[in-house]
């Protein structure tokens, strides 16, 4: 696929609003609510790596993550300010987390901006810790 069909298909992804997304997704009865997100976050990753990094895209990705009950409700208190997580994702500065419930596997109303991210000194490889507050949503 050329760098022309993936970036459309990148913009076309964007458009897409979370409702839809959502909508399609129990339409289907995928248990993984994340599919369209990952995927532009997948067709993103491809097309920089076609340009050999000399161009990147500057937009803010939504993660859709699965969380235990007791961790989203600390998150949602505010009495919990951040998550470690395995880098799988190219987490930047400015990208939003939307959390999923394994109680539910539904998505909260409740979106964390990712503030800073710490890698590297006492963390395990490919781990970061992802500090984030709570962003109107």
């Amino acid at each position: 696929m050329n760098k022309e069909r993936l970036l459309l298909v990148v913009k076309f992804l964007d458009m897409l609003s979370v409702k839809m997304m959502d909508d399609a997704c129990n339409d289907l009865d995928w248990p993984d609510y994340g599919v369209v997100s990952d995927l532009t976050v997948e067709i993103k990753r491809l097309a920089a790596e076609h340009d050999n990094g000399k161009e990147k895209t500057e937009s803010i990705m939504i993660h859709d993550l699965k969380i235990e009950q007791q961790y989203l409700d600390s998150l949602i208190a505010g009495t919990k300010k951040s998550e470690i997580r395995l880098n799988d994702r190219d987490y930047q500065k400015g990208d939003i987390l939307r959390f999923y419930s394994y109680k539910n596997l539904k998505p909260t109303k409740y979106l964390f901006e990712i503030t800073h991210i710490h890698s590297g000194l006492g963390m395990e490889i490919n781990y970061v810790v992802l500090s984030v507050k709570a962003k109107a949503g």
